[in-house]
């Protein structure tokens, strides 16, 4: 019903569909040469906010992209996402943390990449990366606890992977 407000909707109204697993449970939908698995993954922090999380198989490379979740990692175990063979997993920094990497190997397993997202940009303006020294020592310390991760500093920075 929202998507009827995006500018161009109609252009693809027709090959659009709206799905929200219940959780634990997915959506799957297969194209030729192309699987795609839709995840509910609770967005965390006691917010009534709907969060899907995607794993998509391209040939033989499979991609987890888990949106803005901020949930523990009892959500990829219900999902059982150590289970699919990841190549490459989009993470949230939050969880690329000392503290967290037993879990991210455990309940995620990437087999490749790690790729961090929703960095704050390295200016930092809302001051949300002080308590970890800054976007340079966040992003040190991330590449050096996970050494296969890929933080982008630059915007339109790109990455051949994996």
């Amino acid at each position: 019903e929202h998507m009827k407000a995006v500018p161009g909707f109609e252009t693809v109204q027709g090959r659009a569909r709206a799905v929200l697993p219940e959780e634990g449970k997915r959506f799957r939908t297969e194209r030729p040469g192309l699987v795609l698995q839709v995840l509910n993954l609770h967005h965390g922090g006691g917010q009534k906010v709907e969060n899907l999380g995607f794993i998509l198989v391209a040939g033989d490379v499979s991609i987890l992209h888990v949106g803005d979740t901020a949930e523990s990692f009892r959500g990829f175990q219900v999902n059982r996402i150590a289970e699919e063979g990841i190549d490459v997993a989009f993470l949230p920094y939050w969880y690329l943390t000392e503290g967290n990497k037993e879990s991210v190997s455990g309940t995620i397993a990437p087999r490749h990449k790690i790729v961090a997202m929703h960095l704050p940009p390295p200016s930092d303006p809302g001051g949300l990366l002080k308590a970890q020294g800054g976007f340079d020592k966040l992003a040190e310390d991330i590449e050096r606890i996970y050494p296969t991760a890929v933080v982008f500093r630059n915007e339109m920075e790109t990455r051949e992977l994996p």
